[in-house]
């Protein structure tokens, strides 16, 4: 690794582990010198965090690739990644800074919850996990794959219970690798993104969140649109939640 990758690294694992050194800013440049330094780092493919073992709960492999997402730093950015990906109609949804969460089904049946992990491997949770808000542990009977989310800790449960920790995504963070499974009651989970091993559900953005409406899960504020300057204002009625 070069010094650049040792430092992202270092800040990665510090934010998975529920202690960030910096800011998600300061990351997103560090980011961005490293793909401007280096497009081809493996670093830029991998999700850090979650090395160390979590006592007591048995280490697991995905079924679904559970990556990390790309990020424009500024509207300038994605006006020029906007020109070059001609969708048509585009899925505008929030991004949520909570743990992320895999849930498998089989024949509509929940049967394991895990940590997202490095992405390919996490830890296996389930005994927690089925205490978590908005989790259905029966759905569509065709259904047999994976669903993906993130669990949350709300600003009126962390001030009332957590008010010692630095914010809710640390508290949840916490409270997700509890053995005895106390706090996991209080954690929400939303859903966005959908395995499906025998290809019933379409993989539209769209039909995912449709169909995981229809199944009970809780999704994310979302909208679709062919238009640039709608996912702009989206963005900036978004931000205004953060202030």
């Amino acid at each position: 690794m070069t010094e650049l990758e040792k430092k992202i690294k270092h800040y990665a694992d510090a934010y998975y582990s529920g202690k960030e050194e910096i800011s998600d800013a300061e990351y997103d440049e560090l980011i961005a010198e490293l793909r401007a330094e280096n497009p081809e780092s493996e670093l830029l493919d991998t999700v850090t965090g979650e090395e160390e073992q979590i006592e007591g709960f048995p280490k697991i492999s995905h079924n679904l690739v559970t990556g990390t997402l790309r990020k424009c730093r500024n509207v300038e950015e994605f006006s020029e990644w906007f020109s070059k990906h001609n969708f048509g109609q585009f899925s505008v949804q929030y991004k949520l800074d909570g743990n992320s969460i895999l849930l498998e089904y089989s024949k509509g049946v929940l049967t394991r919850v895990s940590t997202r992990g490095d992405g390919f491997t996490g830890y296996d949770i389930t005994s927690n996990g089925l205490k978590f808000q908005n989790v259905p542990h029966i759905i569509d009977t065709s259904f047999t794959g994976s669903i993906r989310g993130e669990v949350l800790l709300f600003h009126d449960d962390f001030k009332k219970y957590y008010g010692d920790m630095k914010n809710c995504r640390n508290a949840a963070a916490g409270i997700v690798k509890h053995l005895d499974g106390s706090g996991c009651e209080r954690l929400r989970m939303i859903c966005y993104d959908i395995y499906d091993e025998n290809g019933n559900v379409d993989s539209t953005e769209t039909a995912k969140i449709s169909f995981l409406k229809a199944n009970g899960f809780a999704v994310p504020e979302w909208m679709t649109t062919y238009n640039f300057d709608d996912i702009i204002k989206f963005r900036e009625e978004t931000y205004k939640l953060r202030e």
